[in-house]
């Protein structure tokens, strides 16, 4: 399971590893469910056409994530909650999650990748041996 990272540390969140194994779990399910999640933050670029066919972006994903009750729970709770309920503390929060979430966006995705090629591989040394 993932530790607090440099992103907590250096914005002072003092979100515990017990809390942050929660939303890691969380979030990792979450994105694994999600071809949207999958893709992680785009370009801008890209950005600017899904917005122009108005069809949701990471940040919109990311904002649903978020006003999710079991990551209000998590947290609501500890150290962590004075900052929550503070408007300037909870950007901080978002941000630093927000980062995370985009690194683990990028592992799902070459572990994809990764498993398609192994599918690919298999398939093809199946289709050799006939």
């Amino acid at each position: 399971m993932p530790k607090a990272t440099a992103s907590f540390r250096g914005r002072m969140v003092p979100i515990t590893s017990a809390q942050w194994t929660t939303i890691y779990r969380i979030l990792a399910q979450e994105i694994r469910a999600s071809p949207l999640a999958t893709e992680g933050p785009q370009g801008r670029r890209a950005t600017r056409l899904l917005l122009l066919a108005g069809d949701p972006t990471w940040n919109d994903w990311f904002m649903q994530f978020m006003s999710r009750e079991d990551v209000n729970a998590v947290l609501s709770r500890g150290d962590v909650a004075e900052m929550w309920m503070h408007d300037s503390g909870k950007e901080n929060i978002f941000d630093c999650l927000r980062f995370q979430a985009g690194l683990i966006a990028m592992l799902e995705r070459k572990r994809v990748k990764k498993q398609g090629i192994r599918r690919a591989a298999a398939m093809k040394a199946r289709q050799q041996k006939i």
